[in-house]
């Protein structure tokens, strides 16, 4: 088992189990995941002996999307760095979250390049990026106790190409 802190790849045979693993915080996406999440999925596009992957949740919520208790002023800021100071500039501020953004959609990006077939086990809330990540996935297989919502645009997270 391979894990992160974030995420953890279980292996059962040919099947890789992704588990989201932050269920004491209902799998909200800190800083850390943006950067974890797409190396734990390369990780298992490469192993030869993985055969279908498995993206599923600990706990009662697959995930509520962006940890913004987390990310505090940093994602206003547009960095995964909390402690990144304001910009001067709102040309600096509207780089940076752009750069923010896009690093935000390569990790669902790395999902859905993935050369496996890839299964999303949604057995709870899925809102804002959590909603993205399982469009990634090939088939959605969803609880009765699933919810989706796409939060981004009340955060101002939405639109940036």
């Amino acid at each position: 088992m391979d894990s992160f802190t974030t995420v953890t790849i279980e292996r059962r045979g040919p099947i890789a189990i992704l588990w989201l693993d932050r269920p004491d915080h209902r799998n909200a996406f800190p800083p850390a995941f943006w950067t974890e999440f797409p190396t734990a999925v390369d990780t298992v596009s490469e192993d030869p002996d993985v055969r279908v992957v498995i993206v599923a949740a600990e706990g009662s919520a697959f995930t509520v999307g962006i940890d913004l208790k987390a990310f505090g002023p940093a994602i206003i800021n547009g960095s995964l760095d909390p402690s990144m100071q304001p910009p001067a500039s709102p040309v600096v501020q509207r780089t940076r979250t752009r750069r923010l953004v896009k690093t935000m959609q390569r990790t669902f990006t790395s999902l859905a390049d993935c050369p496996k077939p890839v299964i999303a086990a949604i057995n709870g809330p899925a809102y804002g990026g959590g909603m993205c990540m399982t469009l990634g996935a090939d088939v959605r297989i969803v609880a009765e106790s699933a919810a989706f919502r796409a939060s981004g645009i009340t955060n101002g997270l939405s639109g940036v190409e």
